[in-house]
């Protein structure tokens, strides 16, 4: 067995794995469990697993055997299409394959008000549900309501009727995995059901269908979600905290709640104290550590991935962080289409009315994801290169390893971004041990301080950024 096959040398014991279950499902001897930090990992008994090597890493997205999103993507949707009158796929370096893509929202119903933002992901499943597409969803819900103190609030399920979709409405910010989910789904081989996950997940599952024909007819439609990065556990601990509600005390939580007359990146925080019933809330620009761009209590593995607009999904839907849309409290989508048979549906919910959208180019797809983007490419390259001049093993990565460059400045945002994310894990826990929340924020505190100060650019550059942005956007808005 070589040493790159073996996912337990390489990928957990690196810190590269995310606990999506995909290893779980195809060996029983494999399980995932919740580290002390909140994390879900895979584990297996240490005698045991020399035997696993390549079956494993085949499935798993981040080993070094596992082939990498565009050969995935290009196998999926690069053949022509059966569907005649629709368009071909074409390839976009950024946001990989697209036959359709397109900004707005959800105009029937309340799909917009209740989700997190535009309300497409729930309108889409929805409407392939009542087509008859599919029979079932896996998504991630809520646990019980009297799930004992201290147990994991969210869970991956399937919902079988539109009242179950609808519960897993709403961003969750939150770890969970597919293992046990995907075998239920297998055992159930006359299962329809649509698949909605973060890029590295869709991607495992594609690998797991590839293994396993059973998962290859059941899983009909990859719903992605475009990812900033997963949290810990102890993020929604954290979140909680600040709001009013300590960790032992924390019973359901919200993490995107539209705050009326905010920008849509403006949202409410609420938690519920699971002995009073009480609800507390938090505006997301008043919490300490919740700038998104710091990367606390993120999983190593998302620094190590390139993959922001989940590029082996059949649709991906995510948030139109752009100038003219980010000031609409209600939210807004960007919605990218790969699927041929996605294309009619979504063009016949525009033509009737149903849908709010609008033909949005590829490049502007990818600009309302720069920050990301960049994170993910830029970034990358330079945590690629620090970490193999460390002689560390690293996931193969579509993007290579490469010195700062010209931009020293830049090299050190991601190399502190690497240190906050780090020591937020363990700033937390010893703030849980000392029941006081000052402990992470006076530990933190200095390299938030850091990185703000190495982000913010002089005044001048701001307000020509700004008006250059200004500009643009009405420059668009006169072309309509």
């Amino acid at each position: 067995m070589r040493f790159d096959s073996d996912i337990f040398d390489t990928v957990v014991r690196g810190g590269y794995c995310i606990g999506c279950g995909a290893c779980a499902v195809i060996c029983d001897r494999v399980s995932i469990e919740l580290t002390p930090l909140g994390k879900y990992q895979a584990s297996v008994r240490e005698e045991s697993h020399a035997d696993l090597g390549e079956e494993l890493a085949a499935v798993c997205p981040f080993s070094a055997l596992a082939e990498d999103e565009t050969t995935l993507a290009r196998q999926l949707f690069s053949e022509p299409t059966d569907v005649t009158s629709g368009p071909q796929a074409e390839w976009h370096d950024e946001i990989g394959f697209h036959r359709g893509t397109w900004v707005g929202h959800v105009a029937e119903g309340d799909f917009r008000a209740r989700g997190s933002s535009g309300g497409m992901a729930s309108w889409v499943l929805r409407e392939l549900m009542d087509r008859g597409e599919i029979d079932g969803v896996i998504h991630v819900q809520p646990c019980s309501a009297s799930a004992e103190a201290g147990e994991l609030l969210f869970q991956m399920a399937i919902s079988r009727t539109p009242q179950e979709l609808l519960q897993g409405t709403h961003s969750r910010y939150y770890p969970v995995t597919m293992a046990e989910v995907l075998r239920e789904a297998r055992a159930q081989p006359d299962s329809r059901l649509a698949l909605v996950g973060v890029p590295c997940f869709v991607k495992a599952a594609r690998l797991l269908a590839r293994q396993d024909p059973v998962l290859a007819r059941v899983l009909r439609f990859h719903v992605g979600l475009v990812c900033g990065h997963l949290k810990s556990a102890t993020y929604a601990e954290y979140l909680g905290w600040v709001a009013g509600v300590p960790p032992h005390d924390l019973g359901q939580v919200e993490f995107r709640r539209k705050a009326n007359k905010r920008p849509a990146n403006h949202y409410l925080f609420a938690a519920t104290s699971r002995s009073t019933g009480a609800e507390f809330t938090v505006l997301s620009t008043e919490v300490p550590a919740g700038d998104w761009g710091l990367g606390c209590f993120k999983y190593k593995a998302c620094d190590f991935c390139d993959d922001v607009l989940a590029e082996t999904a059949d649709v991906v839907i995510g948030d139109a962080w752009l100038p003219e849309y980010v000031c609409d409290s209600r939210g807004t989508n960007i919605v990218i289409v790969r699927h041929p048979a996605l294309v009619p549906l979504v063009e016949q919910g525009m033509a009737t009315g149903r849908l709010a959208l609008k033909p949005l180019s590829p490049d502007r797809v990818a600009e309302s994801q720069r920050s990301g983007l960049r994170h993910r490419r830029e970034g990358l390259a330079c945590r690629l290169h620090d970490a193999k001049v460390r002689g560390e093993w690293v996931p193969p990565k579509r993007v290579p390893a490469a010195p700062p460059g010209q931009e020293p400045v830049r090299a050190a945002v991601y190399r502190l971004r690497e240190q906050l994310t780090h020591e937020s894990h363990l700033a937390f826990d010893r703030a849980k041990q000392g029941r006081d929340l000052t402990i992470f924020a006076e530990q933190m505190a200095p390299l938030v301080a850091a990185h703000r100060k190495l982000v913010q650019a002089p005044l001048h550059v701001r307000i020509i950024r700004l008006a250059k942005r200004l500009l643009n956007a009405a420059l668009r808005a006169w072309r309509r």
